[in-house]
């Protein structure tokens, strides 16, 4: 008998230009999340900290490129994808601010109960 040997297939194939064109476009997102959010009350810009402009596109590319690999797996056209990587850019640093908050109280209820 003749040993047979597989390979691995991936669901989609990665294109680099895709995937950074992809990248930018949440980076993007999130830095219009961020200008927005420096408004005070009346209406006044006010300038972000270093660290906190650090944080906030290191969060909305992260969570582009997972939304962006979630549009190809679903064989998404590269129009709605790159809509929807933008928005996720956008959105994403406070689903995961939100996100995290419940999980804090989640488990800390769960440590009350111990």
């Amino acid at each position: 008998m003749e040993p047979v040997t597989t390979t691995a297939t991936t669901a989609f194939t990665i294109s680099y230009t895709k995937l950074i064109i992809n990248g930018l476009l949440a980076v993007l997102g999130g830095i219009v999340r961020l200008l927005a959010a420096s408004k005070d009350t009346e209406g006044n810009m006010h300038k972000p900290t270093l660290w906190n402009f650090i944080g906030s596109v290191t969060c909305a590319g992260f969570t582009g490129i997972l939304v962006y690999f979630l549009c190809e797996s679903f064989n998404l056209s590269s129009e709605l994808t790159a809509a929807v990587v933008g928005c996720s850019g956008y959105i994403g640093p406070v689903i995961i601010d939100v996100s995290f908050a419940k999980l804090q109280k989640y488990v800390d209820k769960k440590i009350e109960n111990i």
